[in-house]
């Protein structure tokens, strides 16, 4: 899901990658950007993307450490021997700039590699340890995070929402309360987790309001919330921010709704979301890079991927300026392939990633089934996660500058985690679901 943002323009490049060197998997190889010639959106861009490969030993097989993965982690798994020409050749065919991709298991991190660049201008390429914008990705996150509250006995996935706001007041002397004057019926945590709580599905010429580029100019998340879902809000339209459907009835994909979950949970723990998450989940998986905001990463630019928007039918790759958002509990994460995979280790396990718990696997399991089987509307969506299959979940996140993808079968405990800093090309899927064959044959 992308808002695809009109954001300010840091730098323009001209991509196109002149020669591709073989791989050396153990340094990067030699990619250039200049002009050349494409044509037409996702046409073939002369030359090819390098792979690029830190601490990765063998054909794709990944070394001792890989690049900081920990000692929790599975062994290594042997992938196709044409995996990274399969990469590279899909890369260059949709100027995709940067993209790194990991293989994992309930055990952790078995394989992981960087492709292209993270930042053109500066020729510094991606590795596997390249951080980038996670998007929508967070979304499972933050279900993981109300689910914890929910074990803990502080949240109740069944109850009123508004029972959490009670007596709660934001700038400008705003009483918190949600109401949808469109339809009748209790809206609960089970609701906004699943996007089934009749708020609007998002609206993204409004959420450009949200848009900002330090963590300063952040609005606090209960007065956007109320902005937007509360009578006395600046950019409240009853009509379009809440729909007709009572709770339960439909799917909306909501922003807004997801982070209404977490704001109960920002009450209720008098602790900001990300702070909450910090402790309970990265903190506790050992993910100790990886932040919901800008600020980790002040002195970390050279680790993290800049953002390119395809402009010129896909010819033109313009840098944009790296930004947040105020509903960040929808996605503002940004992370790597091996502190990301961690978490995705984790649920696979059922909540265990190493000696670390943290989600029950009752928990788990009530996220990987939709609450409401009936509300799909084409879309069958658990708690924080999509329902791509009999035995697959997965969540993707889009937005101007970043396409990003991690799945899991919850059936073999296999599990792809691929993140890019282009907005989302066809082949990016194209990648993604060569990623999926590829974590099948791991052991």
């Amino acid at each position: 899901m992308s808002r695809f943002l009109n954001l300010t323009v840091a730098a323009v490049a001209l991509v196109s990658w002149l020669g591709c060197s073989e791989t050396n998997d153990n340094a990067p190889s030699a990619t250039s950007a200049g002009s050349g010639g494409s044509s037409g959106d996702g046409g073939n861009v002369n030359g090819g993307n390098g792979a690029n490969s830190s601490g990765v030993g063998g054909a794709g097989g990944v070394g001792a450490g890989v690049g900081g993965v920990g000692a929790g982690d599975a062994n290594p798994c042997q992938v196709s021997a044409d995996l990274d020409a399969f990469i590279t050749d899909r890369m260059t065919e949709d100027n995709i700039p940067g993209l790194a991709a990991g293989i994992v298991t309930d055990k952790g991190l078995v394989w992981a590699k960087g492709y292209g660049m993270a930042n053109i201008a500066a020729s510094i390429p991606v590795d596997e340890n390249t951080f980038f914008a996670l998007m929508s990705i967070s979304k499972m996150v933050t279900a993981a995070g109300v689910m914890q509250q929910v074990e803990a006995g502080k949240l109740d996935l069944k109850v009123d929402i508004n029972t959490y706001f009670s007596g709660v007041t934001v700038k400008p002397n705003i009483a918190f309360q949600i109401d949808n004057p469109n339809a009748s019926g209790t809206i609960t945590l089970e609701h906004l987790l699943s996007h089934t709580s009749g708020i609007a599905g998002d609206d993204y010429g409004l959420l450009q309001h949200n848009i900002k580029y330090t963590d300063a100019e952040v609005e606090p998340l209960g007065e956007m919330l109320a902005s937007f879902l509360h009578p006395q809000g600046g950019y409240y339209d009853g009509g379009n921010n809440y729909s007709n459907n009572a709770p339960g009835t439909d799917f909306m994909y909501s922003s807004i709704g997801i982070s209404l979950g977490a704001y109960a949970a920002e009450v209720v723990l008098k602790t900001g979301f990300d702070e909450l998450t910090q402790k309970s989940i990265f903190d506790r998986l050992g993910m100790v890079n990886t932040s919901w905001r800008l600020s980790p990463f002040d002195n970390k630019q050279d680790q993290l991927a800049v953002m390119y928007n395809p402009i010129n039918g896909g010819s033109t790759l313009e840098a944009i300026e790296t930004f947040t958002f105020a509903e960040y509990p929808a996605g503002t994460i940004r992370s790597n392939v091996p502190e990301l995979a961690r978490f995705l280790a984790a649920i696979i396990n059922g909540g265990t990633y190493g000696n670390q718990q943290i989600l029950k696997p009752a928990s788990v399991a009530a996220m990987e089934e939709p609450p409401f089987p009936d509300a799909t509307n084409g879309n069958a969506y658990g708690l924080g996660m999509f329902v791509a299959g009999e035995d697959l979940r997965a969540h993707g996140g889009d937005d101007a500058g970043a396409a990003t993808d991690m799945a899991y079968n919850r059936k073999t405990k296999k599990g792809v985690i691929v993140l890019s800093n282009v907005t989302r090309r066809v082949n990016n899927d194209v990648i993604y679901q060569r990623m999926l064959t590829e974590s099948e044959m791991c052991p």
